[in-house]
């Protein structure tokens, strides 16, 4: 009982800890995607 307990602690802690690992990795991305964007409109503005 003790063991299955602790097992489904740790698959869920690895759960969460690999969601935001993706969530941070996805906004990254996002951020550069938009900065990207930002710095080729102003370009073409000039």
């Amino acid at each position: 009982m003790g063991t299955t307990t602790k097992l489904r602690f740790v698959r869920k802690t690895m759960w969460e800890l690999l969601q935001i690992t993706i969530l941070r990795t996805n906004s990254k991305i996002v951020g550069i995607i938009l900065l990207e964007n930002f710095f080729s409109r102003t370009a073409h503005v000039k």
